[in-house]
């Protein structure tokens, strides 16, 4: 698999890669959400800016190698969440992870069916 598209776009959905200069952004929307996604999120116990800005040189780093693919999830022009593709289940497998700030889930952005021309 080569790379894959910086931005796609679904509905009221868009997905654009992670930048280096998205720190303030990302830092806020975990921040936000801290209580939400400690459960399944282990960062979010110890995330503060220093570990944004990791993130998101490590997200550079792993895009131009292959080995992970992270997005910014927007809707409405508003960043609401991340998400990522990893290799790190095996040799051509893509691991797929996610997470949406606290006020953005139930609104159907994850879950939201894809529905085909002709169906």
């Amino acid at each position: 698999m080569g790379q894959p598209p910086e931005m796609l776009h679904f509905d009221q959905v868009e997905l654009r890669r992670w930048h280096v200069d998205d720190v303030e952004t990302l830092h806020r929307v975990i921040t936000e959400s801290r209580d939400h996604l400690l459960p399944w999120m282990p960062f979010a116990a110890t995330h503060d800016r220093k570990q944004a800005e990791g993130f998101l040189d490590l997200s550079e780093e792993w895009w131009a190698s292959g080995q992970a693919y992270n997005y910014a999830i927007t809707s409405r022009g508003m960043v609401v969440g991340s998400c990522g593709l990893h290799r790190r289940i095996g040799p051509g497998g893509l691991d797929i992870g996610y997470w949406l700030h606290r006020a953005w889930t139930g609104k159907g952005l994850a879950t939201r069916p894809r529905i085909e021309s002709g169906s």
